[in-house]
């Protein structure tokens, strides 16, 4: 008896070790099945459209992994949520697919919907709790930022009603309205502006200001919506520029106009010694400065150099320019650092007209300038580079080498 109650146990045990590997081979076959099925949708999402809802549809009923990392390191939701496939994501969110796996960029799918302008999308993934500001890892842009610069005013308006941080900052310390500022977004700045976004403050690689931003690109209508909020008229890069002087530079009346009556200071230098006026002059902006002369810029302002607004303008051969600066008492012999005159300037380039307003204005032709060791009046150098005209009218004054 002893040797069958033995055997019956014997039996049990290998029944039982028997029942146990089988399921054990189930449950791995079970395994294997679903994460084939799995990766059948991280293929499936790497070219996802519409035809594809069906069959998204079944994977999820039979329990694939809705978060599985396709071939280009996103989930399906991720890559619904670039392509603007609207319902797609519906299905995936309902699914409870994680809204905030982002990519190895730091990129969510409420980032990428936000930069691309997806409206529906980006309400979805803000009522499954996206998280608002997590930011793109090489850069620090949130999805506000994207969305600021590449102006979705309905985005903007959905993220900053879900409290998005208005004033968060990218690694270079821009803020959502540096971007709208500096690429004209003037809604998209009056929304952010009454979201309080901070109009004073500086990004900090060039120290610049939205207002700096907006004058530098002539954007009319951001300059006055930022001077109206108070922004800082006189703020300067880390170079000592100052918004009036980035709009001298390029010719922006319109916006020069504006920061003129908001008390800009029209004399105010860069590090570099450079003026609004001295810019306009190097540019050849006859409107501007007329605008900057009625406006009391001084006219004999000199950069390290010793170069004035005339200096520049005769060396460029702005002939309209030096007029207008020789009537406002620019110093006509005034002498740069190296030695040179307006005089000499103008006669060295052939600017025959400009030595004429010069002359009559008194200058002076027995100046010298040094060259290479050889020591030139401004007839010298006329004489040098072969202008007959120049040659006569300094002769006609009574110049002399």
């Amino acid at each position: 008896m002893g040797n069958n109650k033995w055997n019956f146990i014997n039996f049990r045990q290998i029944l039982l070790i028997f029942i146990i590997t089988s399921l054990s081979l189930n449950i791995s076959f079970a395994q294997k099945q679903m994460l084939k099925t799995s990766e059948k949708l991280a293929v499936l999402s790497e070219s996802f459209t519409v035809d594809n809802i069906a069959e998204i549809r079944d994977l999820i009923e039979i329990g694939v992994d809705i978060n599985v990392i396709n071939k280009y390191g996103v989930t399906p939701l991720y890559m619904a949520s670039q392509n603007g496939l609207t319902e797609i994501v519906k299905l995936l969110i309902d699914a409870k697919a994680n809204v905030n796996i982002a990519r190895d960029t730091g990129t969510t799918p409420l980032f990428i919907a936000s930069q691309k302008g997806f409206k529906e999308i980006v309400i979805l993934l803000l009522d499954a709790k996206a998280d608002i500001n997590v930011p793109r890892t090489k850069d620090r842009a949130t999805p506000l930022s994207m969305a600021s610069q590449n102006s979705h005013i309905e985005i903007v308006k959905l993220l900053l009603n879900a409290n998005a941080d208005v004033n968060a900052p990218n690694i270079e310390g821009g803020t959502p309205l540096h971007l709208a500022s500096m690429h004209g977004h003037s809604e998209i700045v009056k929304l952010l502006i009454n979201a309080k976004a901070d109009v004073n403050t500086v990004d900090n690689d060039e120290g610049v200001s939205p207002l700096f931003l907006a004058s530098q690109f002539g954007h009319t209508e951001v300059v006055k919506l930022l001077l109206s909020a108070k922004a800082d008229v006189n703020t300067t890069d880390n170079e000592g520029v100052t918004p009036l002087i980035m709009a001298s530079q390029d010719g922006y009346i319109e916006v020069i106009n504006l920061l003129l009556s908001a008390k800009a200071d029209v004399n105010a230098s860069a590090i570099n010694g450079i003026t609004p006026l001295y810019v306009a002059s190097e540019k050849g902006h006859t409107e501007v400065i007329k605008l900057l002369l009625s406006a009391n810029a001084n006219v004999n302002t000199a950069n390290q150099s010793g170069g004035t607004p005339l200096v520049i303008a005769s060396q460029k051969g702005y002939t309209e320019v030096v007029k207008l600066l020789l009537t406002a008492k620019a110093n006509v012999n005034i002498v740069v650092k190296t030695g040179a005159t307006p005089l000499h300037l103008a006669s060295v380039s052939g600017y025959t007209e400009i030595v004429k307003q010069l002359l009559d204005a008194k200058a002076d032709v027995t100046k010298r300038l040094n060259l290479r060791g050889t020591s030139y009046t401004a007839l010298g150098l006329a004489k040098l580079q072969g202008h007959n005209d120049i040659i006569k009218l300094l002769e006609e004054y009574g110049a002399k080498e």
